[in-house]
């Protein structure tokens, strides 16, 4: 049984983050993803945006400066991830 005073917002555990991608498009994340800490949504926009630049390569170009915002739940930014966030770039 609920304590009284409880509403759903206060009984998740985990939040939700949403990874907007701004590429060649713009794609936004309406769904979001459940992680358990910012480090945790950071670490899933890295993952992302190497998959991303991953398949830009394969296709011929790669744009470092497209990046993915993360949004909290509340649709404020916490943080911006560039492609070139996600790569270490040698030569």
């Amino acid at each position: 049984m609920l304590a009284t005073g409880c509403d759903a917002r206060h009984l998740r555990t985990v939040p939700r983050f949403f990874l907007h991608i701004f590429d060649n498009k713009e794609l936004s994340d309406l769904e979001g993803h459940e992680c358990a800490t910012v480090a945790a949504a950071r670490n899933r926009a890295i993952a992302e945006a190497r998959e991303l630049a991953a398949a830009d390569v394969k296709s011929g170009h790669l744009n470092l400066g497209h990046r993915i915002v993360v949004k909290d739940e509340y649709g404020d930014v916490l943080f911006v991830v560039t492609f070139r966030d996600a790569v270490s770039i040698s030569y």
